[in-house]
Order: structure tokens, then C-alpha cells, then sequence
């Protein structure tokens, strides 16, 4: 038989406290003296408590939860682009949910979809041919987004890249220090910035 879950009322009444202290103590928040709250964390400890995500995300209206749309998972930049990410969110307490499209247009949706339905506190993308009309269908919401390694015209949102230009540039002109000249260059598809840029670097 399924154990009962101990209440915040449960551990207040074994504490000698209020609900709202026990609150403070779980969260690391009010002002309250090192005895109360070892007292109210002994408790916590001896009855197993667990905070009610759920419940907490409902007053909150905060899910402590972050979307992240990748294209290509198996490409080395993004692994370790993903890896930052989750140490990153680790650190202020936020769990990452991670996608992977495979440049597929439908799987973009289905991903967006799904972080709105979780009700995700933002969302980071790494675009594809359709994200402009994705990304307004989450900022039209007040859902925050960041795009990663690309940028969309006329999208006001925040983004973060690489300087595609520069590496393209000290690429192209280290290799005409080491004497060469027929440089070639593979710059990704040029209906993306990414590869206008490395293009426009090595030009």
C-alpha cells in the first residue's frame, strides 16, 4: 500500500511553527533565526518530507523547467553547447528538456508543442526553416525565447552566436599565411545567417 505523502501542515504542527515558516525554511527565504530553522529542517528530515512541485508551480506560476530544440544532437558543437546549458540551469536549480529534430520541421513543432503544454518557463532553439512562426507562437504567449547559433530577421528575441565571420576571416587568411592558395570553403547553407556568414568571413 502506497504511502500517504506528509503535508506542510504535518511538518508545521510537529515544528511548533507556522506554514509560512515552514515555507521560509524550504525555500531560503524570511527572516528567521539558525535555531528555528534547524529545528523545522530536523522535522523535515525525520518525516521525509517533499515539497509539492506541482502545488508550487500552480501559486508560482513557475515550472523550475527550460526547453531546449537542437537540430543535430550528434554534431560535437551542440553536445557540448548542451552540456554548458545543463551545468548552467543546474546550478540555478532548473531542470533542462532536451529535443532533437533532426531538421525536421514537424518534430519542431511537436517540440513546441509540448514545452507550451508543460508550461516550461522558456524556451532555447536552435532554428530551422520554420521557427519564425514557432517562436511567435511562444512569444504571442509571454513564454521567453532565446535562438542559439542562428539569428531570424525581424524576430525580436534574444540571441546568442558565434562571430561567424571573424573565425571565417582568421581561418581563410592562416591558411594563406602557410602559402596556400586554392582555399575552398563548405559554409553550410546559404539561406541560413550561420552560413552567409562563414561565406562573407572567407570572401
Amino acid at each position: 500500500m502506497r504511502r500517504k505523502a506528509v503535508t506542510i501542515k504535518e511538518v508545521a504542527k510537529l515544528a511548533g511553527v507556522s506554514t509560512t515558516t515552514v515555507s521560509y525554511v524550504i525555500n531560503k527565504t524570511g527572516f528567521l533565526s539558525e535555531q528555528t530553522r534547524a529545528k523545522v529542517l530536523k522535522v523535515i528530515n525525520e518525516l521525509g518530507y517533499r515539497p509539492n512541485i506541482v502545488a508550487r508551480s500552480l501559486r508560482s506560476r513557475k515550472t523550475g523547467t527550460v526547453g531546449l530544440i537542437v537540430c543535430n544532437l550528434r554534431n560535437p558543437f551542440f553536445s557540448e553547447v548542451l552540456q554548458g546549458i545543463e551545468t548552467y540551469l543546474g546550478e540555478k536549480k532548473y531542470s533542462l528538456i532536451v529535443t532533437n529534430t533532426d531538421y525536421d520541421n514537424d518534430k519542431e513543432k511537436e517540440s513546441i508543442d509540448m514545452f507550451y503544454n508543460k508550461q516550461v518557463d522558456g524556451v532555447i532553439i536552435v532554428p530551422g526553416e520554420n521557427t519564425n512562426k514557432h517562436v511567435k507562437f511562444l512569444t504571442e504567449r509571454n513564454i521567453p525565447v532565446v535562438l542559439l547559433d542562428k539569428k531570424i530577421q525581424n524576430l525580436n528575441v534574444d540571441v546568442v552566436l558565434v562571430n561567424n565571420i571573424e573565425g571565417s576571416r582568421k581561418l581563410t587568411e592562416h591558411l594563406i599565411s602557410l602559402g596556400h592558395k586554392r582555399i575552398g570553403i563548405i559554409a553550410g547553407p546559404l539561406n541560413s545567417t550561420t552560413g552567409k556568414e562563414r561565406l562573407e568571413g572567407y570572401l
